[in-house]
Protein backbone atom coordinates (compact mmCIF):
# COMPACT_ATOMS: atom_id res chain seq x y z
CA UNK A 1 0.00 0.00 0.00
CA UNK A 2 2.75 2.09 0.73
CA UNK A 3 3.57 2.53 -2.96
CA UNK A 4 0.48 3.66 -4.01
CA UNK A 5 0.38 5.97 -1.55
CA UNK A 6 3.52 7.33 -2.76
CA UNK A 7 2.66 7.51 -6.59
CA UNK A 8 -1.03 9.59 -5.95
CA UNK A 9 1.01 11.54 -3.64
CA UNK A 10 3.72 12.22 -6.53
CA UNK A 11 0.26 12.24 -9.03
CA UNK A 12 -1.29 15.27 -6.63
CA UNK A 13 -3.89 12.99 -6.18
CA UNK A 14 -6.06 16.37 -4.45
CA UNK A 15 -6.09 17.56 -8.30
CA UNK A 16 -7.58 14.48 -9.93
CA UNK A 17 -11.24 14.11 -10.44
CA UNK A 18 -13.43 10.87 -11.25
CA UNK A 19 -13.54 10.66 -15.68
CA UNK A 20 -17.04 10.75 -16.24
CA UNK A 21 -17.73 11.00 -19.75
CA UNK A 22 -18.77 8.75 -22.14
CA UNK A 23 -16.78 5.88 -23.66
CA UNK A 24 -17.26 5.32 -27.69
CA UNK A 25 -18.47 1.91 -26.76
CA UNK A 26 -21.51 3.69 -24.93
CA UNK A 27 -20.45 3.11 -21.54
CA UNK A 28 -22.57 4.67 -18.98
CA UNK A 29 -19.45 6.95 -17.45
CA UNK A 30 -19.14 4.20 -14.80
CA UNK A 31 -15.93 1.81 -15.75
CA UNK A 32 -16.13 -0.90 -12.60
CA UNK A 33 -19.08 -3.14 -14.11
CA UNK A 34 -17.25 -2.59 -17.78
CA UNK A 35 -13.52 -4.55 -16.26
CA UNK A 36 -12.13 -1.21 -17.56
CA UNK A 37 -9.49 1.02 -15.89
CA UNK A 38 -10.40 3.22 -12.94
CA UNK A 39 -9.92 6.92 -14.37
CA UNK A 40 -9.10 10.37 -13.03
CA UNK A 41 -8.40 13.46 -14.67
CA UNK A 42 -7.91 16.77 -13.74
CA UNK A 43 -9.93 19.85 -14.36
CA UNK A 44 -7.68 21.26 -17.69
CA UNK A 45 -7.87 17.51 -19.19
CA UNK A 46 -4.08 17.42 -18.89
CA UNK A 47 -3.07 14.82 -16.72
CA UNK A 48 -4.57 11.62 -16.91
CA UNK A 49 -4.28 8.48 -14.03
CA UNK A 50 -5.62 4.95 -14.47
CA UNK A 51 -5.28 2.15 -12.34
CA UNK A 52 -5.30 -1.19 -14.06
CA UNK A 53 -5.98 -3.51 -11.44
CA UNK A 54 -6.53 -7.12 -11.83
CA UNK A 55 -9.51 -7.81 -12.61
CA UNK A 56 -9.47 -4.97 -15.50
CA UNK A 57 -8.93 -6.77 -18.73
CA UNK A 58 -10.63 -4.36 -21.65
CA UNK A 59 -9.56 -1.39 -23.39
CA UNK A 60 -12.26 1.34 -24.66
CA UNK A 61 -11.75 4.68 -27.04
CA UNK A 62 -12.20 7.96 -23.97
CA UNK A 63 -13.57 11.24 -25.01
CA UNK A 64 -12.68 14.51 -23.27
CA UNK A 65 -8.68 14.17 -24.59
CA UNK A 66 -7.24 17.88 -26.16
CA UNK A 67 -5.59 17.44 -29.64
CA UNK A 68 -1.46 17.58 -28.89
CA UNK A 69 1.32 15.26 -28.01
CA UNK A 70 1.39 12.98 -25.02
CA UNK A 71 3.55 11.07 -22.86
CA UNK A 72 2.49 8.02 -20.87
CA UNK A 73 4.45 6.04 -18.66
CA UNK A 74 3.50 2.78 -16.90
CA UNK A 75 3.63 2.49 -12.84
CA UNK A 76 3.59 -1.19 -11.37
CA UNK A 77 2.27 -0.61 -7.78
CA UNK A 78 3.90 -4.15 -6.24
CA UNK A 79 7.05 -2.86 -7.30
CA UNK A 80 7.18 1.05 -7.06
CA UNK A 81 8.86 1.60 -10.09
CA UNK A 82 8.56 2.80 -13.59
CA UNK A 83 8.88 1.08 -17.35
CA UNK A 84 12.61 2.47 -18.24
CA UNK A 85 11.16 4.64 -20.78
CA UNK A 86 8.19 6.92 -21.82
CA UNK A 87 6.48 6.87 -24.82
CA UNK A 88 4.81 9.79 -26.73
CA UNK A 89 1.42 9.89 -29.04
CA UNK A 90 -0.52 12.48 -30.95
CA UNK A 91 -3.77 12.46 -30.47
CA UNK A 92 -5.60 15.13 -33.43
CA UNK A 93 -9.22 14.80 -32.13
CA UNK A 94 -10.76 14.60 -28.31
CA UNK A 95 -11.00 10.71 -28.71
CA UNK A 96 -7.66 8.11 -27.40
CA UNK A 97 -8.22 3.86 -27.19
CA UNK A 98 -6.19 3.16 -23.90
CA UNK A 99 -4.18 0.38 -24.02
CA UNK A 100 -4.02 -2.86 -22.39
CA UNK A 101 -1.96 -3.24 -19.58
CA UNK A 102 1.36 -4.98 -20.12
CA UNK A 103 0.18 -8.81 -17.95
CA UNK A 104 -2.47 -9.40 -15.53
CA UNK A 105 -0.82 -7.83 -12.61
CA UNK A 106 -2.17 -4.37 -11.36
CA UNK A 107 -0.99 -1.28 -12.94
CA UNK A 108 -1.11 2.45 -13.42
CA UNK A 109 -0.81 4.34 -16.51
CA UNK A 110 0.03 8.17 -16.87
CA UNK A 111 -0.91 10.54 -19.34
CA UNK A 112 0.51 13.82 -19.59
CA UNK A 113 0.12 16.65 -22.60
CA UNK A 114 2.88 18.10 -23.46
CA UNK A 115 3.15 22.22 -23.17
CA UNK A 116 2.94 23.64 -26.25
CA UNK A 117 1.65 26.98 -27.54
CA UNK A 118 -1.51 26.15 -28.90
CA UNK A 119 -3.38 24.58 -25.27
CA UNK A 120 -6.52 24.91 -26.25
CA UNK A 121 -9.11 22.49 -25.50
Amino acid sequence: MGYMRSFYEEQKFWELYPYRNQTKQGADGNPFGKKMPLITVTKDLKRWVFYYPQASRKTGVLDGFCPGVYTMRWYHPRTGQYDTHGYEFKITGHTWEIPVKPDMDDWCLVVVKKESGEDVC
